[in-house]
């Protein structure tokens, strides 16, 4: 839903004479894409690792083929606009707030295409067992450092799941065009790639094969079924033609300009974010420093330490001293 308010109504928020005077109401509605996107990330790793292997793609069932058909798109919008990047000039001064937005309209999906790819790799990993970008910044690299990126691993990782499964290839017809466009991958996995994920010599076997032999066609069948993705098709038709009426309420409703809507907006989104309030449901972070018990309160000067009540802060002070006097 965020994918088609940000696709469709977004811009027709930005081209109306009256524009928002801040941006960050409209930047918190954009920001919920990734942050679905890291819960679905954490979703399938949880229960990939810790439960049945296909619980995730079980508890996603038919919506599965929407997770995946979003982050087609994703990937496909990163792939056709290689000029964005998460690198500003932050010394000039500040733009338009369209401009403002439309940076970080392309930052997020950027993010969200990073996102895509473990997910996809999740989803890929749980289907077969069914039968340098890093930590989200651009990072020096040394032109000796062949280290292979986590997102690259990632790639690499979901290509090995869709084509070294029988299954999936009983099913994919590998005409002369996808040969090739397969046969491009060779190069590129190395003595110094397969060091760092040997699995992938398996598929380097498998590409040498295809590439003087090409492998069989699948088996055809009959009746041919085939499952569409609905969420996103769905509100394109439900709206179809109103995104510009959509727009113009929203501004009115929820993006208002004058300084009294706009504090009263920021009022809330801290209620929201108040990270004190969400304290209870982190395990490992709300402890005791004392004592090790479940925590009710932070040290009101350095918001690092945790404890359960007055005694065991006044306790810990010799300790946590020199630590809050660093802060």
């Amino acid at each position: 839903m965020t994918e088609v308010w940000r696709d469709k109504i977004l811009p027709e928020i930005l081209s109306q004479n009256k524009k928002p005077k801040t941006s960050i109401g409209i930047y918190v509605v954009m920001h919920h894409e990734v942050t679905v996107l890291s819960l679905l990330e954490v979703m399938t790793f949880r229960f990939q690792s810790s439960v049945k292997p296909d619980s995730a793609v079980e508890a996603l069932g038919d919506l599965v083929l929407d997770v995946i058909d979003y982050c087609h798109r994703a990937l496909v919008n990163l792939l056709a606009h290689p000029e964005i990047r998460l690198e500003r000039d932050e010394t000039a001064a500040e733009p338009p707030i369209e401009v403002q937005l439309g940076r970080q309209r392309d930052s997020l999906r950027f993010m969200a295409a990073v996102q895509s790819i473990t997910l996809l790799q999740h989803i890929c990993e749980q289907l077969s067992r069914l039968t340098k970008y890093e930590r989200r910044q651009w990072v020096a690299s040394p032109p000796d450092d062949l280290a292979v990126a986590k997102i690259e691993g990632q790639l690499w990782l979901t290509l090995l799941y869709i084509l070294m499964d029988r299954e999936h290839l009983a099913l994919y017809e590998i005409s002369e065009y996808r040969r090739g466009q397969l046969l491009r991958l060779q190069k590129h996995l190395t003595d110094t790639v397969l060091e760092q994920v040997p699995p992938l010599g398996a598929l380097r076997q498998w590409l040498a094969h295809i590439s003087v032999s090409p492998p069989p066609p699948p088996a055809r069948s009959g009746v041919i079924i085939e499952t569409v993705p609905e969420l996103r098709q769905a509100l394109l038709d439900r709206h179809a033609g109103r995104w510009a009426k959509l727009a113009r309420q929203q501004l009115e409703r929820h993006f208002r300009t004058d300084l009294a809507s706009i504090q009263e907006q920021a009022r809330r989104l801290a209620a929201v974010y108040d990270l004190d309030k969400m304290a209870p449901l982190m395990a490992e972070s709300t402890r005791c420093a004392a004592c090790g018990e479940v925590a009710v309160k932070k040290c009101s000067r350095c918001k690092a330490a945790w404890y359960c009540g007055r005694q065991c802060q006044v306790k810990h002070w010799p300790v946590h001293k020199p630590d809050c006097d660093a802060a």
